[in-house]
């Protein structure tokens, strides 16, 4: 999927300052707390379930629909059923009547919400990243729909990306992770996609390799169908 940016007001060189913002904001060291997810941990059984983690932010917004399959997946419509994983209260009070922090994050983008995963060398990372997570239960012998969106917005453009969502047929008692991963196969042109990797289950922090998905790709009725990769 290719990267769309929009620019306002004519101003062609606004969006290399937000990129450039991005990137320099994404170097500060961002102190996240782990909140114990009770009500998700309770579902995990390693005999029958998995157990996935999102990286999400302000700017990438993950959701996933659980025991089904792409053609099973209708996001916008009246038979959406996939849950958001990044839910805003909007409870806190900011400075100069803003609606985020001046980094522009919430209080609950300082949350990653766990159920027990074990840390991996991507989690050890975001200690001085933008990124958090969210840790889910998936059922095994189904598929489940996962999907990471990114749409940046500010005062003088916009950028975004749509990856195709990925169907994962887990294994029961292994730990996932699922990233929204950007890449520029031409010089000029960015792309983005999802990666799935499965923990390896040993040591702290745990290594990942990445594990093969199918992909869910909109057909001409603009139904999402199942694609081997």
């Amino acid at each position: 999927m290719l990267l769309s940016i929009k620019v306002l007001n004519g101003k062609a060189l606004a969006i290399l300052a937000v990129a450039l913002l991005v990137t320099l904001v994404q170097g500060c060291s961002y102190e996240k707390m782990n909140v114990r997810n009770d009500a998700e941990a309770a579902k995990y059984d390693p005999a029958s379930t998995a157990r996935v983690r999102f990286f999400s932010s302000p700017e990438y917004y993950s959701s996933y629909q659980p025991g089904a399959a792409c053609e099973d997946f209708h996001p916008g419509k009246a038979t959406d059923k996939k849950t958001y994983l990044r839910v805003y209260e909007n409870k806190e009070s900011y400075i100069l009547w803003r609606d985020t922090d001046l980094r522009g994050m919430k209080a609950e983008d300082y949350r990653n919400k766990v159920i027990g995963m074990p840390t991996s060398k991507t989690t050890e990372a975001l200690k001085s990243d933008r990124l958090g997570y969210d840790e889910v239960v998936i059922p095994v012998g189904k598929p489940s729909v996962l999907s990471i969106n990114y749409s940046m917005h500010s005062q003088e453009g916009s950028a975004s990306c749509y990856p195709s969502p990925v169907s994962l047929n887990p294994e029961a008692g292994k730990d996932y992770e699922v990233k929204f991963v950007f890449e520029k196969p031409q010089f000029l042109v960015t792309t983005c996609k999802l990666t799935v990797s499965e923990l390896s289950g040993v040591g702290s922090p745990q290594d990942v390799r990445e594990v093969k998905t199918d992909l869910c790709v909109k057909n001409e009725h603009y139904d999402y169908e199942t694609v081997r990769k």
